[in-house]
């Protein structure tokens, strides 16, 4: 969820001007129906679309901020903030199609191998895992991409 409320935030200000801070739980209590898990973890694609199909997203502060736990979904129509009209899925593993989807709009949602030592010690910066698998089976943590290059 905070992936993608991260992309949806960025997105957002990009047209805007203004920064929103959007409600991750919302997606953790609301989006079960769409094939996520709450706290159990679930995928970006499926937060877009429960976000798409129920007209937005709210904020944290009309929503609630983020409890690390599950909770009853308790959806006020009126309260959404953030629409999404639709996404883009980036090639798996073509840095180069990521590097132009956040050229074009900004940080982006994606998936990583977060199943290393090195990641459960990671506080900042950029995240490096030689070992880190890049297929399907072994992505197992969504993150926001930010930008790319040397820092």
């Amino acid at each position: 969820s905070f992936a993608t409320t991260g992309a949806v935030e960025g997105a957002l200000f990009l047209k805007s001007g203004s920064l929103q801070v959007l409600s991750q739980q919302m997606l953790v209590d609301c989006s079960w129906g769409f094939g996520n898990n709450g706290c159990d973890g679930g995928e970006e694609w499926r937060a877009y679309e429960w976000i798409m199909k129920h007209g937005g997203i709210a904020t944290t502060e009309t929503y609630g901020s983020y409890m690390g736990m599950n909770g009853l979904c308790h959806l006020n129509t009126s309260q959404l903030t953030a629409r999404v009209q639709s996404y883009t899925n980036v090639t798996s593993g073509d840095a180069e199609a990521l590097k132009v989807a956040l050229f074009k709009h900004g940080p982006v949602a994606v998936s990583i191998d977060a199943g290393h030592r090195s990641f459960v010690f990671y506080s900042h910066g950029i995240y490096y895992e030689p070992k880190c698998g890049n297929t399907t089976d072994s992505l197992d943590h969504a993150v926001l991409a930010v930008g790319y290059g040397v820092m």
